[in-house]
């Protein structure tokens, strides 16, 4: 995510970008340090999908603008602002200062939320809030700052991490209680496409290994999100389905062929016979061999 594609409203000769992460290219997120001399024309940020958040890192006195309200703001280092997306600020600067800025895009945010609450945002509905004092907000972004001096190979998958950790404390401390029951108390389940096609994936694959990605992926669903919802669908997590339905078609091939136990343990995607006289025996309270001289055609 590139600084010019973040709400930050950088076109101003007082304003200078001090260091920013546009060299390493990190996907889901723009870190910069941002140097500004005093200037008494407002300046507007912000309007955009993403969400924005910034912290002190000298002391700061300026007067910010939301709506028709004027802020005045004196932050203290390590003091933070979240800016909620879609919302047009204006900035007065009173004094030099420097303050760290972090866009998260809206895909990760959508992303975390659905992890949390088992549910993908379309409205995420953070307001705005300034002065916030919170410890483990501050450790992150002082790590993501710190990650903006380490060598590009080093900090991708970190700050990927640390994107997610920031989103979730947002999530958790500064969504409205409102809007958090109300996530948390709905019954998400899968679509009736979703169903069908994850169904038919499963079936068609069953005498390989199938992978949570792959079935979330079929489901157009992050990973979490898909077993939350998979399990409301079907009372069961997905790895409990594909035992049962590997054991279904056991029974169907035990049946009606005389295929080899070990045979009918491949073709139904169990890795050795053992494996599959274990599960099997397990599910239906008997053995393979059993289970075909009580139901052999």
């Amino acid at each position: 995510m590139l600084l010019s594609e973040t709400p930050i409203n950088i076109n101003h000769p007082n304003i200078k970008v001090l260091k920013t992460s546009d060299e390493f290219g990190w996907a889901n997120l723009n870190v910069s340090i941002i140097g500004a001399e005093p200037y008494d024309r407002e300046l507007a940020h912000g309007g955009g999908n993403d969400l924005w958040l910034s912290m002190a890192i000298d002391p700061l006195e300026m007067d910010l603008l939301i709506g028709r309200k004027v802020h005045h703001l004196n932050l203290r280092p390590n003091q933070i602002c979240i800016n909620s997306p879609h919302a047009i600020l204006g900035t007065v600067r009173k004094n030099n200062a420097r303050l760290l800025h972090v866009c998260l895009k809206r895909e990760l945010l959508s992303d975390v939320l659905g992890e949390l609450f088992g549910h993908d945002a379309d409205d995420l509905e953070i307001a705005s809030k300034l002065n916030i004092e919170n410890s483990g907000m501050t450790d992150i972004f002082h790590m993501l700052q710190r990650a903006l001096f380490e060598p590009a190979e080093h900090s991708a998958l970190k700050t990927e991490y640390l994107a997610r950790a920031l989103a979730a404390d947002v999530f958790i401390k500064h969504l409205s209680s409102s809007r958090r029951e109300d996530l948390e108390n709905r019954n998400w389940s899968l679509t009736a496409q979703q169903i069908r096609r994850v169904i038919g994936y499963i079936h068609e694959h069953l005498a390989s290994d199938i992978a949570l990605s792959d079935l979330a992926s079929v489901a157009g669903l992050s990973r979490t999100l898909f077993i939350q919802r998979f399990k409301t669908s079907f009372k069961e997590p997905p790895h409990q389905y594909i035992i049962h339905a590997r054991i279904r078609r056991a029974q169907n091939l035990l049946s009606i062929s005389n295929l080899p136990i070990v045979d009918v343990a491949l073709l139904c995607g169990f890795a050795d016979q053992a494996h599959f006289s274990r599960c099997f025996r397990k599910v239906t309270g008997m053995t393979p061999s059993r289970y075909r001289q009580q139901t052999a055609r």
